[in-house]
Protein backbone atom coordinates (compact mmCIF):
# COMPACT_ATOMS: atom_id res chain seq x y z
CA UNK A 1 0.00 0.00 0.00
CA UNK A 2 1.28 3.33 -0.75
CA UNK A 3 0.62 6.14 2.00
CA UNK A 4 1.01 8.74 -0.56
CA UNK A 5 2.83 12.40 -0.75
CA UNK A 6 2.62 14.74 1.92
CA UNK A 7 2.50 17.73 -1.04
CA UNK A 8 -0.83 15.95 -2.56
CA UNK A 9 -3.28 14.93 0.00
CA UNK A 10 -5.48 12.50 -2.83
CA UNK A 11 -2.32 9.85 -2.89
CA UNK A 12 -2.06 7.21 -1.73
CA UNK A 13 -4.29 5.64 1.29
CA UNK A 14 -4.84 8.90 3.13
CA UNK A 15 -7.75 11.44 3.58
CA UNK A 16 -8.37 15.11 4.56
CA UNK A 17 -10.06 15.68 7.75
CA UNK A 18 -10.77 18.40 9.97
CA UNK A 19 -10.00 18.74 13.89
CA UNK A 20 -13.72 20.13 14.34
CA UNK A 21 -15.11 17.09 12.93
CA UNK A 22 -13.48 14.79 15.27
CA UNK A 23 -13.79 13.40 19.14
CA UNK A 24 -10.68 12.37 20.69
CA UNK A 25 -10.74 10.70 24.54
CA UNK A 26 -9.21 8.26 26.72
CA UNK A 27 -9.54 5.03 24.42
CA UNK A 28 -11.94 6.41 21.88
CA UNK A 29 -11.21 8.28 18.87
CA UNK A 30 -13.68 9.15 16.07
CA UNK A 31 -13.47 11.54 12.68
CA UNK A 32 -15.02 12.11 9.50
CA UNK A 33 -12.51 11.40 6.28
CA UNK A 34 -13.74 14.21 4.24
CA UNK A 35 -12.55 12.63 0.72
CA UNK A 36 -15.12 9.63 0.97
CA UNK A 37 -17.81 11.06 3.76
CA UNK A 38 -16.47 8.20 5.88
CA UNK A 39 -16.68 8.20 9.56
CA UNK A 40 -13.68 6.19 11.30
CA UNK A 41 -14.10 5.00 14.57
CA UNK A 42 -10.85 3.81 17.05
CA UNK A 43 -11.26 2.38 20.43
CA UNK A 44 -8.92 0.21 22.86
CA UNK A 45 -8.24 -1.32 25.95
CA UNK A 46 -5.07 -3.10 27.28
CA UNK A 47 -4.97 -5.43 25.18
CA UNK A 48 -6.79 -4.69 21.93
CA UNK A 49 -7.54 -2.07 19.74
CA UNK A 50 -10.85 -1.84 17.15
CA UNK A 51 -11.38 0.11 13.91
CA UNK A 52 -15.01 0.56 12.74
CA UNK A 53 -15.01 2.45 9.51
CA UNK A 54 -18.68 1.73 7.45
CA UNK A 55 -18.66 2.39 3.75
CA UNK A 56 -20.93 3.68 1.71
CA UNK A 57 -21.83 0.61 0.23
CA UNK A 58 -23.08 -0.82 3.50
CA UNK A 59 -20.68 -3.18 3.85
CA UNK A 60 -18.87 -2.50 7.40
CA UNK A 61 -15.43 -3.45 8.02
CA UNK A 62 -13.84 -4.03 11.50
CA UNK A 63 -10.06 -4.85 12.25
CA UNK A 64 -8.93 -6.32 15.13
CA UNK A 65 -5.10 -5.16 16.14
CA UNK A 66 -3.89 -7.54 18.69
Amino acid sequence: MNPGVASNSKSGYRSAFSHANEIAEAGYYRVKLDDDNIIAEMTATTRVGMHHIPFRNRIKVILFSI
